[in-house]
């Protein structure tokens, strides 16, 4: 058998050679430093496959996955908070208006309803409003203009101050499928994940910044929630893509 240099073959083959010839008898060498016997391809291959590859490091390091064009989250509500400013008969209201529903035996609030924009508000007694269902922060704007007047028409003297974007809620479809199980256990998205398929189908996550809480399913769509800017909702997609990617089937 030919005799090789030990540090030739470890020049060419990188530090997982080394850590192979490591493993070797330490009679395998001779005193000049060269290997009498060299481990076969087959156990080369059988060593190297334990490890990741460079590739699949440096997607697990943060891939950068670029999303198709055109491919965003779909805004399905924008839900913010304001007060009226004065304390409110809710039964008065409801006496007075229309597209409203009010049943204080099951629930508190009084249910006011828009069709242009569409919204909902959740009136409480105390002048606090809350509106979900605008497709954007000028329509939910709006809506609580439109809200307040249809209160002020009834006799009270509000004014609303204190609007707050409380969150926005978006599905989103990334286009193939995603290996669940296997995205469960990336703890590099967010340690807070979940997967329990026997009581829930999807994957839910809360990432820490932006605060967000995601749903994603095995068909590869999904919800993103407690977002309060459109600007956080897009970084939230671009973050999680990428680790979806990874997984897809």
């Amino acid at each position: 058998m030919s005799q090789v240099s030990c540090h030739a073959i470890c020049h060419d083959n990188g530090p997982l050679l080394k850590s192979v010839l490591s493993t070797l008898k330490p009679t395998a060498f001779s005193e000049m430093g060269r290997v009498l016997f060299i481990p076969s391809m087959n156990l080369l291959r059988s060593t190297t496959s334990s490890f990741p590859s460079r590739t699949g490091s440096r997607m697990l390091r943060g891939s950068k996955a670029q999303l198709k064009e055109g491919l965003e989250p779909t805004v399905l509500s924008v839900a913010a908070s304001v007060n009226l400013g004065a304390d409110l008969d809710l039964k008065a209201i409801a006496d007075a208006c229309v597209n409203l529903s009010y049943n204080p035996e099951s629930f508190a609030p009084l249910v006011m309803r828009l069709k242009d924009p569409i919204a909902t508000a959740m009136v409480h007694r105390g002048g606090r409003m809350t509106v979900a269902g605008a497709k954007s922060v000028e329509d939910c704007k709006i809506a609580v203009r439109k809200f307040t007047a249809m209160v002020r028409s009834v006799g009270f003297n509000v004014r609303p101050f204190g609007m707050l974007i409380k969150n926005i809620s978006a599905t989103f479809s990334v286009g193939f499928k995603i290996r669940l199980r296997d995205l469960s256990k990336n703890r590099m998205l967010t340690p807070q994940i979940t997967y329990e398929p026997d009581s829930f189908t999807g994957v839910s996550m809360a990432l820490p910044f932006p605060k967000a809480n995601v749903m994603v399913f095995r068909t590869g769509s999904g919800m993103i929630q407690g977002v309060t800017t459109f600007k956080d909702l897009d970084k939230v997609f671009k973050i999680i893509y990428p680790h979806f990617k990874m997984y897809a089937m």
